[in-house]
């Protein structure tokens, strides 16, 4: 908006005057629309920087692994001890992973971490009184140490609920003295070796420990502590 006005508006104002306050105004006005023009365009440059940038990051690594699992149960009660315990049990797990891009120094300071979902189902062969149970749970893990290119040590932590215990009954159930109800904490930890054997699959084996219990939300409440072995292919 023209911010010029004539000074003098009586009849006997300058032609000149009044010729020269329009041209003024015309170039102001003209001028404005031009700055108006060009940072609209500027803007719409950066827009299109940043987004270009957004494109080309690099995008969270996605992967599913399998892995299964030989181990024993810990004789830590009267269900899982003399005639009753379980020297040998089986389990396997189903995961899904979102690991970190790996393109900013802090992935590495906190060792390249991991989180996911997994379904995980064990064997006991003991149906009669413990069930067939299977858990949902989410998992973090990470790097503790680089070793070559191709292996490291890492570690992993699982959080979760498992599901179709046969719990303890005094009446119909009254040898699982470890478990008194149908649905349990699922809690474990494992360290292992990772060899990554081609460009996107790893194998991994290791250690685990892991733990099975209701908080004491319901009694009986021993639990059910477990070691194992495992390999994983990822």
């Amino acid at each position: 908006m023209c911010s010029r006005r004539l000074h003098s508006p009586t009849w006997y104002s300058s032609g000149y005057e009044a010729g020269g306050i329009i041209s003024a105004c015309f170039i102001e006005n003209h001028t404005d629309k031009k700055i108006g023009i060009l940072a609209g365009f500027i803007l719409l440059c950066i827009s299109s920087a940043l987004s270009a940038n957004d494109s080309t990051q690099v995008k969270p690594q996605h992967f599913v692994s399998f892995n299964t699992v030989d181990g024993f149960v810990f004789l830590t009660n009267e269900s899982v001890q003399g005639e009753y315990s379980i020297p040998h049990y089986t389990s396997f797990s189903l995961k899904y992973e979102l690991a970190s891009k790996s393109d900013k120094w802090e992935d590495y300071a906190y060792g390249l971490p991991y989180v996911g979902v997994g379904f995980y189902m064990a064997e006991f062969y003991r149906h009669d009184d413990l069930g067939q149970p299977f858990s949902i749970y989410l998992f973090q893990g990470g790097r503790l140490r680089q070793f070559t290119d191709r292996f490291s040590l890492n570690y992993e932590v699982n959080l979760g609920s498992s599901f179709n215990w046969k719990h303890y009954d005094p009446f119909d159930n009254p040898y699982n003295l470890a478990l008194g109800s149908t649905v349990n904490v699922h809690v474990a930890a494992s360290a292992y070796l990772q060899w990554k054997f081609a460009k996107k699959f790893d194998f991994n084996a290791g250690l685990s420990l892991t733990h099975f219990s209701n908080g004491a939300t319901a009694l009986l409440n021993s639990g059910l502590n477990m070691a194992s072995v495992f390999v994983e292919l990822s």
